[in-house]
């Protein structure tokens, strides 16, 4: 019997299998699929590569005002080549890490049985934790038309190889529907997104949403909101899509992108935890139901994000461990990668509205940042909401070059409670993009420079 079994080998799992290994616990994981899980192999890793790549083509464009002339070459082929080759190395990186912290991987699919017990093929393993990360996979709506037809795709077999054509519609516009529709148009593809909701992202900051769909219809991009597909034919052109109270929208093939489920389909054997709607229940430790058995990431339906299952497995691995874990949970920043990058944190203005608190905003806008300009990417913000009393930042909204990485500061700023003066104590260094956080939080007391 070894101390931990963990079922999932995506970020929630293995970072948990290496932190319960360095607090001494025995550990075995196992994984039915690839090491690493969705984000690495399904997620995460190859679209942010797919979107790099698509960077490339794009920049033609601004060099040309540097006096810089090309005409890409574009083999999507290679392109997909070097998306696998960069999954496959962080693959054998995360290998050898669980190698090194002496941590059992076993690629089988696993059942819990009996509480405390897990079967794969055949054989029964014993264990006095377990720690369920089996994720998600994307969902496929009950739409006529779109079952087992060759011609609809999801987020997986779009990332898995290359798709040819030159005319894609997109079936959501959260976000894995816009950063693909950007790849898409940055290969030069006819794209048409349709969203149920109002607008695209929504979510999300209004004014993102707003700037971000100006962005997508500039490249080519046709927007359908408030749309509802009602069914799908296929055509001798490929498919023809049936909108409630709209024109038909026609395509060569049609990317689902309208959420994920829950892999949780025959993980029990017998008992099964407290669930709701496939997503498995926890408390606030994320214990389960069932004594001794814990769930993180996609498969207990709160955030679906990588960093989340992390956090949240590091949270576990030390509890069991009995190792203290600081680490706030609530506060968890969220990034798209079109262009320029979007990455919000806590409270927008209207959500503070709606919960009460009076605030007070800074923004700036990031086209008078000197390295925004110099980088040809002279559109975007920086949005800080901070409660009026206290000047406590209790949100933050940016959409820049970059943006993926600075929101890591208002997320610290939040989880630690410090206020717009707390973080004006340090001087920024100049040309850098992160001197227009400076701007946005001194325009909260109206001391901006730049402004």
């Amino acid at each position: 019997m070894v101390d931990l079994i963990i079922i999932g080998s995506g970020p929630g799992g293995y970072e948990a299998a290496i932190r319960a290994a360095q607090n001494g616990l025995s550990v075995q994981i196992f994984e039915s699929k690839d090491l690493g899980g969705t984000c690495l192999n399904r997620g995460c890793i190859p679209t942010k590569a797919l979107l790099h790549a698509g960077e490339y083509v794009k920049s033609k464009e601004n060099a040309k005002s540097w006096g810089i002339e090309f005409t890409p070459n574009v083999k999507v082929e290679q392109i997909y080549n070097k998306k696998d080759a960069i999954v496959g190395d962080l693959r054998n990186g995360i290998a050898k890490l669980l190698q090194k912290n002496k941590v059992e991987f076993i690629a089988q699919r696993a059942q819990i049985s009996n509480g405390t017990s897990v079967v794969a093929e055949g054989k029964t393993y014993e264990a006095k934790n377990i720690i369920i990360a089996t994720g998600s996979s994307p969902a496929m709506p009950p739409i006529e038309g779109l079952k087992d037809n060759p011609l609809v795709l999801n987020s997986d077999a779009f990332l898995a190889e290359p798709v040819k054509c030159s005319k894609l519609a997109i079936l959501g516009g959260g976000v894995i529907g816009v950063e693909l529709a950007s790849f898409c148009l940055d290969l030069g593809m006819q794209v048409s997104i349709i969203e149920a909701m109002p607008r695209i992202l929504p979510m999300m900051d209004k004014e993102i949403s707003i700037k971000l769909t100006a962005l997508l219809k500039k490249q080519g991009a046709e927007i359908i909101t408030n749309a509802f597909l009602e069914k799908v034919e296929n055509t001798d052109g490929g498919l023809t899509l049936y909108l409630k109270d709209k024109k038909p929208v026609t395509a060569e093939k049609l990317l689902v992108a309208v959420g994920r489920r829950p892999n949780t389909n025959d993980l029990f054997l017998d008992k099964a935890p407290e669930m709701t709607k496939g997503y498995i229940n926890v408390d606030e430790k994320f214990e389960t139901s069932l004594k001794n058995i814990y769930a993180i990431g996609d498969v207990i339906g709160k955030i679906q994000l990588a960093h989340t299952a992390s956090a949240q497995g590091l949270y576990v691995a030390d509890l069991i461990g009995g190792k203290n874990n600081s680490v706030n949970l609530d506060v968890v920043p969220s990034c798209v990668y079109t262009s320029p990058e979007i990455a919000v944190v806590g409270l927008t203005q209207e959500a503070a509205k709606e919960k009460g608190i009076e605030t007070v905003t800074g923004k700036y806008l990031m086209g008078g940042n000197g390295r925004m300009m110099i980088s040809d990417s002279n559109m975007g913000f920086v949005k800080v909401v901070a409660e009026a009393s206290s000047k406590k930042i209790i949100g933050a909204q940016l959409m820049c070059e970059r943006a993926s990485d600075m929101v890591d500061v208002f997320t610290q700023a939040i989880a630690n409670q410090s206020t717009v003066h707390d973080l004006l104590k340090h001087i920024r260094p100049h040309p850098t993009f992160v001197e227009g956080l400076t701007e946005a939080l001194e325009n909260i007391e109206g001391r901006a420079i730049h402004i």
